[in-house]
């Protein structure tokens, strides 16, 4: 089996592929046969592969990466299971690359900081179970990696947002700071989705994102929308 990594020494160093045969076990994970090769890029002396990786469980989302053309957690995608003799592994291109499949995806936390998203002062009341579970998404990436409409530095920030605005806009009083979130949200989430609806198809959570998605807009927009005669913006 044919491994195709695209790889980068730094973010100002130019990109390259390098392929690596592999003849280990095939029933193993894209994150299983980069520990393989970086063991024999180690023993020879050689700059391993970065990536990132924490619980190999597919709960934590740091192994986000594009094998095979598709966004995926590295974790939980097996080699057998992609139907080629050659693999090939890309870092998620929406994001700077730090090194190799390593990318920096702090941008996903400052959007969150610049749509207010906190609580100050809970309601104190329960919330839609559909509420709580927009907490499990992840905030891997992969969602923006397929979403056609998301591109670094525009205004729309997608998916990640959306489920944070679903958590916490509910739980939040009603008042200045919530006024601010339902209104990043119209603006940075709801202007800029087309309802494409690809972020579901690899949503590594299997989220219903369709009817989440329709749950924060009737919270942010569609209210808002009847109380100001129609201008949702």
């Amino acid at each position: 089996m044919i491994i195709r990594i695209k790889r980068q020494a730094d973010s100002s160093s130019e990109s390259y592929c390098q392929e690596f045969v592999y003849d280990g076990e095939k029933h193993v994970t894209v994150v299983n046969v980069i520990e393989w090769l970086n063991i024999r890029l180690s023993s020879a002396g050689l700059a391993e592969i970065a990536y990132d990786n924490s619980c190999q469980h597919g709960l934590c989302g740091a192994c986000a990466m594009v094998v095979c053309s598709r966004p995926v957690l590295a974790c939980r995608t097996f080699i057998d299971e992609l139907g080629t003799d050659t693999v090939e592994i890309r870092p998620l291109g929406k994001f700077p690359v730090i090194s190799d499949l390593l990318v920096d995806r702090s941008e996903l936390h400052e959007a969150m900081k610049r749509a207010e998203l906190w609580t100050e002062k809970t309601t104190g009341t329960s919330v839609s179970a559909t509420c709580n579970n927009s907490a499990l998404c992840l905030m891997c990436g992969l969602c923006l990696e397929a979403c056609p409409n998301y591109a670094p530095g525009d205004i729309f920030k997608g998916m990640p947002e959306a489920m944070a605005s679903l958590n916490l806009i509910p739980k939040t009083c009603r008042g200045e700071h919530r006024d601010a979130m339902e209104k990043n949200y119209r603006k940075q989430v709801f202007a800029g989705c087309t309802k494409s609806m690809a972020c579901e198809k690899v949503c590594p959570m299997n989220l219903p994102l369709v009817t989440m998605m329709s749950d924060a807009n009737r919270l942010s927009v569609w209210k808002i929308w009847k109380l100001i005669g129609g201008d949702r913006l």
